[in-house]
């Protein structure tokens, strides 16, 4: 078959779409890993499923193998890039409006969703300023989540790892103070009872 096939080599190279499609597929039971395959070398190199079984075997296998690698590899967080000729930045976390966290949780991390998540986290940048820029009001996903099924994975993954270790960070945060406050409410009990009195019997 004489057609000019992209294989990506990089997760800049394939979509938060091609990602969500590839998901699908591998949770599929209704047929086997062989038509999985061919699905998902159409879904990364664009060429119609019914092409694929006209590709030599060992660009396929090849094919196979540098998908294989680029989903594997790791992607630093990206607080800010272009889209469709739009600059979009990362929101200040500090900052997070109530409707931006209930709509965070609905969404969450699963494949599925990521198009909704990416459309919380960052948005269009409305203004550079000294420290950096702001971004527009939160209205919801519904103007830019399906934009956002176009965003690089390595933009997609970057922004999943910084979140979740600030997610992790922030929850051992209330755990030590947690367990803290336990203790204090521990110690003041103790004190009110009378128990602690006898450490200063002479």
């Amino acid at each position: 078959m004489n057609v000019k096939i992209t294989i990506p080599e990089d997760q800049s190279e394939i979509t938060l779409g091609q990602s969500q499609a590839y998901d699908k597929i591998l949770k599929r039971e209704d047929i086997d890993d062989f038509e999985k395959a061919k699905r998902i070398v159409s879904i990364f190199t664009g060429i119609k499923y019914y092409q694929v079984e006209q590709i030599e075997q060992k660009d396929y296998i090849d094919i196979i193998g540098t998908v294989a690698i680029a989903l594997t590899k790791e992607s630093k967080f990206i607080d800010r890039f272009e889209l469709n000729g739009v600059e979009y930045g990362f929101i200040n976390l500090d900052k997070m409006t109530t409707g931006e966290w209930v709509d965070l949780q609905t969404s969450g991390e699963d494949t599925e969703n990521l198009h909704k998540t990416m459309a919380v986290l960052f948005r269009k940048i409305k203004k550079q300023t000294k420290h950096g820029y702001k971004v527009v009001d939160y209205n919801g996903t519904a103007a830019t989540k399906d934009l956002m099924l176009q965003l690089p994975m390595n933009v997609v993954n970057g922004c999943l790892g910084f979140f979740l270790s600030l997610q992790k960070e922030l929850l051992n945060h209330i755990l030590k103070y947690t367990t803290q406050e336990d203790q204090r409410k521990e110690l003041l009990d103790t004190l009110k009872s009378g128990a602690g009195t006898q450490l200063y019997t002479v």
